[in-house]
């Protein structure tokens, strides 16, 4: 009698600590889950962020060389580029140490992770040579994987839905436009298009 007590309170423990193992694997995912949306909700969105996005992608190049690396840069323009980058290496460091659901990062910001790479890449690379080697290591990561990724693959495997370009559309022709019977240039109302 005493050995079937035993063997059941060992099973009962075992099951529990699986569950707990479980739970303590959910809330740590739960809690990552809500840090990187917070990142990609509120500072994505930041006036700040989007005008060193912007300088970022549409002006740097233009203005300053990537000789002297990113501590080259003057400091005005050095905000831009680290609030950038830094920004992408979060998400980077966030996904090496499994901080983070993948599919979340790779299903919404793998385009502009890789933009963010093609734009910075020559003026981290001239400051690695500066004496920091692994400078924005993480975030060339994050570039690296986003860029061998299939993200069409990935939006159909999380069910995303899209719409095909109209002429593959079953039923459904392209409209034609009417000609306009005032000659205003415009329709009048919705019948007339």
């Amino acid at each position: 009698m005493n050995v079937i007590a035993l063997v059941v309170s060992i099973a009962a423990f075992a099951v529990s600590s699986i569950f707990a193992i479980k739970q303590l694997r959910s809330a740590r995912i739960a809690n990552n889950t809500a840090v990187t949306i917070e990142l990609l909700a509120r500072e994505w969105r930041t006036e700040e962020f989007l005008e060193s996005e912007d300088y970022v992608l549409n002006k740097l190049a233009k203005e300053y060389s990537p000789d002297q690396g990113i501590s080259g840069l003057p400091f005005e323009v050095r905000k831009h580029v680290t609030r950038f980058a830094q920004f992408y290496s979060s998400l980077g460091m966030m996904w090496v140490f499994d901080a983070v659901d993948k599919s979340l990062i790779m299903s919404t910001v793998s385009y502009r992770v890789r933009a963010a790479w093609i734009a910075l890449e020559p003026y981290i690379m001239a400051e690695r040579k500066t004496g920091q080697p692994v400078y924005l290591s993480f975030f060339e990561h994050l570039a690296c994987v986003v860029s061998e990724a299939d993200t069409l693959q990935l939006q159909r495997s999380l069910g995303l839905r899209n719409f095909r370009p109209p002429s593959e559309r079953p039923g459904q022709a392209i409209p034609v436009k009417k000609e306009v019977p005032n000659g205003q240039g415009r329709p009048r109302d919705r019948s007339d298009i």
